[in-house]
């Protein structure tokens, strides 16, 4: 399953620097939230919340970006930032509302709240 992972985060770094040298705002968003949420997977949060901070910043009205937001607040909950994962799951509900990503984190602030005792 790990070489498998390994193989998969290498070929959208590929595909990244390919994607990401054109124009393509979109597909490059949606290649580095994919890229983030493996690298994720893999345990390598840093590296994870730069790809989603690339699409957070240089792509906020992709389509992908609601998934980077949430994926960001999924990786911070997993480092135990509880307060910075609700901080991403509140930007979430305010910035794209009418997402399908937006219906889930108020569960994730719920879960936020729960573990910093409010």
């Amino acid at each position: 399953w790990h070489a498998r992972l390994e193989t998969a985060i290498a070929a959208l770094r590929a595909l990244r620097d390919e994607v990401c040298t054109s124009t393509a705002a979109a597909a490059a968003a949606e290649v580095r939230t994919e890229l983030g949420r493996r690298l994720s997977q893999a345990g390598d949060h840093a590296a994870a919340v730069t790809e989603l901070d690339w699409v957070l910043e240089h792509a906020a009205d992709a389509p992908a970006a609601p998934r980077a937001l949430l994926e960001k607040g999924n990786v911070r909950f997993r480092e135990a930032d509880y307060a910075a994962a609700k901080a991403c799951f509140e930007r979430l509900l305010e910035r794209y509302p009418a997402s399908p990503e937006a219906e889930r984190a108020p569960e994730g602030i719920r879960n936020c709240d729960s573990r910093l005792g409010l």
